[in-house]
Parts: C-alpha cells; sequence; structure tokens
C-alpha cells in the first residue's frame, strides 16, 4: 500500500482524502492480486477468485480484462447472476471482447434467458467460426426458443467440425424431430381423419419403437380405405415381429391380393408409395 503521512493541523477534508490515498492499492499489490485471482482460477477455487478480482475492479472500474475476469470467475463459481453485470461493463468499454460475449451468452443461457443469450453468441460465432462451444452453445439456445432451423444449421457445423462430439448428434438429431413433428402437426390440422395422415404418423411410430400405436393407426387406415397394401404390409411387419406369423400371413395375402394403384395421373398414393 501507498504510504502517505496524515498529520493534523491541516483540516478534516485533508485528513480524509490523505486517507483515502493511503489506503488505496499500489500497482504492485494490484499485481500481486491479479496473480492471486490467476492461482485460484486454475485451482478451480472460483468463489476466491472472483472476491480477488472484485478487489482490483473496486480500484480499476474501468478496466474491461479485470471486469472480464471477475465475469468469468462468478460464472465458473456458479453465480451467472452476478456474472452478466460485469461482463455486459467489459463489453461496454470493449465491444470487441470476445470472450466476455462468450461468457455473457452462457450465463443468460444458465439464467434460463436463451433470447438474451443469443446475439452476443452470435456475435462469437460471426467473428471465430470455429469456437465450438460458441456454435454450441448458440445452438442451443436457438433450440430453446423453438427456432429449430436455425438450430439445424448451427448444430450441422458443429457435427462437421467435430464429429466425435456426441452433443452436436444429438442436438441435430432432436432438431430434425422437432421440425419433422411441426409439419406433422400442421399436416394433420389440415386433414385429421385423411389415411394418409394416419399412415403418416403410423410411421413415425414405428421410427420412435411404438408398434402398438402404428398397429392402431395402420387400423384406422384400413377402416377407412381397405384396399391400402401398404398397411396390409405394415401389419404384417408387426405381426412377424411379434411371433404371429399366422396372421402376418393373412395380411401379407390381403396385401398381394389388392391390385397396385394408378399411378399414370401420380396420384397421392402413388408418391406415398
Amino acid at each position: 500500500m501507498r504510504i502517505r503521512a496524515c498529520t493534523g493541523g491541516l483540516g478534516a477534508s485533508f485528513v480524509l482524502a490523505c486517507a483515502a490515498l493511503s489506503a488505496s492499492p499500489s500497482p504492485d499489490d494490484l499485481a500481486v492480486t491479479a496473480r492471486r485471482g490467476r492461482e485460484a482460477m486454475a485451482a478451480g477455487r472460483f468463489d476466491e477468485a472472483a472476491a480477488l478480482y472484485a478487489e482490483i475492479t473496486r480500484a480499476l472500474p474501468d478496466e474491461p480484462g479485470m471486469l472480464l475476469n471477475l465475469g468469468m470467475a462468478l460464472s465458473m463459481a456458479g453465480r451467472p447472476r452476478e456474472a452478466v453485470p460485469r461482463l455486459e461493463a467489459a463489453l461496454r468499454l470493449r465491444p470487441d471482447l470476445l470472450p466476455a460475449s462468450l461468457f455473457l451468452g452462457a450465463a443468460y443461457i444458465d439464467l434460463g434467458q436463451p433470447a438474451r443469450a443469443v446475439e452476443p453468441l452470435q456475435r462469437v460465432v460471426g467473428a471465430q467460426p470455429d469456437n465450438q462451444e460458441a456454435r454450441r452453445r448458440l445452438a442451443d439456445a436457438l433450440w430453446s426458443l423453438r427456432s429449430f432451423e436455425p438450430a439445424i444449421r448451427q448444430y450441422r457445423t458443429l457435427s462437421e467440425q467435430a464429429p466425435q462430439d456426441p452433443r452436436a448428434w444429438y442436438g441435430l438429431g432432436r432438431s430434425y424431430e422437432a421440425v419433422a413433428l411441426i409439419a406433422q402437426e400442421r399436416l394433420q390440422r389440415s386433414a385429421p381423419d385423411s389415411d394418409y395422415i394416419l399412415r403418416l404418423v403410423a410411421q413415425v411410430m414405428i421410427a420412435e419403437g411404438k408398434p402398438a400405436n402404428a398397429f392402431r393407426l395402420y387400423r384406422e387406415a384400413l377402416e377407412k380405405r381397405p384396399d391400402l397394401a401398404e398397411a396390409h404390409e405394415a401389419l404384417a411387419r408387426i405381426y412377424e415381429e411379434k411371433g404371429r406369423a399366422d396372421w402376418a400371413a393373412v395380411e401379407t395375402e390381403k396385401s398381394r391380393s389388392i391390385p397396385p394403384p394408378d399411378c399414370r395421373s401420380r396420384s397421392l398414393e402413388c408418391d406415398f408409395r
């Protein structure tokens, strides 16, 4: 600390100012505190690091690097709400400080505010296309906002950058599934009782490992259109998987007895098949 002699006889205001100067840390003190902060971060003592960096930012409130360090320490200590204002302050002072944007986006995600996470994460991905952490967090934020098609683009790029990362493939798969479900819901609303919709949903049920649901839907489709060879074939496969070869043979015979559709007009039935 600076050593200053605060002598009496010069007035109370002078004594107060002199005491404040005596209490302010010197550059050497700040350097020691910064080193201790780095050591605490490296050792995973994030709360301790946050306290040390907070001490520095009180002395240097307009130093973006130290505000970033404090925001990072708070984030890693599981204190995202406290981290956000420090990271935002760092970005106001230095908008191109990309680590601050990354940690700010992550903090907003941790706070359950994905809409506010998108902009800082897009900034990082735009400046650093190979930053996989930023791209994954951006994709997760977009998925949370039900922006599935933009999320697909991010997950697809991530799967190309890191093909061994299961999180990329999981995110890509669930995004495609969400888009498919939305399309399916729209299709069902347009013609909820059609045999075509019933067969489409049945196929989804098969893909999801729900043969009982698929069986019911195929049966409903056949009640509407008994001449659906494809539905009889699907029932035969379900029976085979359940070990009922005799019932499967009945459905197979029904399928074979149905003449193929006339596809000269490119009917929906032919497109479906």
